[in-house]
């Protein structure tokens, strides 16, 4: 299974957003979508899921335009999991994550035992049995992000998208969500998330896609990627990394004043 983007250019009216962007994800890859507010991370995960059009290039599975494939076809092959939201109704956590199966039904069928049995799987491989019963609107956000993913895998696709999945979760339920997302890779599945924390992207994914604000982009091993001169680029700011039980940490620097240092723009 292979996702690739081809030389995706894309703009609202005048204001251009992506320019010639190009990567390809691979069965079993994790990748990490960086870069600071209004580079198109988002609209790049739009255009991924068929939302929008892109002016140009092209975006494939398995050699396939999606653009050629229905909204149903498109659904079996990626799952968008969304930040975590406050539903109106009290579903409970087992008829969340069935929704996930509707995919296989016409409309108004009624889920059958085979799409129960499914939605059962998931949250056993969870390990969420013992919340399957409780009002998901009632749960705390980690758990909610969880319930989203096993929504996202009772969906059957081998494609994971998620735009800024620990936005709103505290730094424990980070480490959660990020780590499970590590090993759904490690199972075979294909995730791409965005992250505004670059920390992330070195502690998590595999590949890093770099998106910076005069529409350039650079994508490799997050390791490699991930450097002063990209943080300059990115974020306008200073940084060192310091190597701690073999991992690459990013230390902003800081002035006597506790502010950042920043770098002027277009130095």
């Amino acid at each position: 299974m292979s996702l690739s983007v081809q030389n995706i250019s894309f703009s609202y009216g005048s204001n251009q957003v992506l320019q010639d962007i190009s990567f390809e994800i691979n069965k079993g890859e994790f990748w990490a979508v960086i870069g600071p507010n209004g580079v198109g991370k988002s609209t790049l995960f739009r255009c991924i899921l068929g939302l929008l059009q892109p002016a140009k290039g092209s975006i494939t599975i398995d050699g396939r335009d999606i653009n050629t494939m229905s909204r149903k076809v498109l659904a079996q092959r990626i799952a968008y999991i969304p930040q975590i939201h406050r539903p109106v109704f009290g579903y409970t956590v087992r008829d969340t994550v069935l929704m996930g199966t509707t995919r296989y039904l016409s409309a108004f069928e009624q889920p059958k035992a085979a799409q129960v049995e499914k939605a059962n799987s998931v949250l056993r491989m969870l390990e969420m049995e013992d919340i399957a019963e409780k009002n998901y609107a009632a749960l705390s956000g980690g758990q909610q992000q969880m319930v989203l993913i096993a929504r996202a895998l009772a969906q059957d696709a081998e494609i994971l998208v998620m735009d800024e999945p620990t936005s709103a979760l505290d730094y424990g339920n980070q480490m959660k969500i990020l780590a499970l997302l590590r090993t759904l890779a490690q199972r075979g599945y294909s995730v791409v998330v965005s992250t505004h924390n670059p920390q992330h992207a070195l502690d998590f994914s595999e590949k890093t896609l770099a998106l910076a604000p005069d529409k350039s982009s650079v994508q490799g091993r997050a390791e490699a990627v991930i450097d002063k001169e990209l943080m300059k680029r990115l974020y306008n700011m200073e940084v060192e990394f310091v190597s701690a039980g073999g991992r690459k940490i990013l230390v902003p620097q800081y002035r006597e004043d506790g502010g950042y240092v920043h770098i002027p723009m277009g130095k």
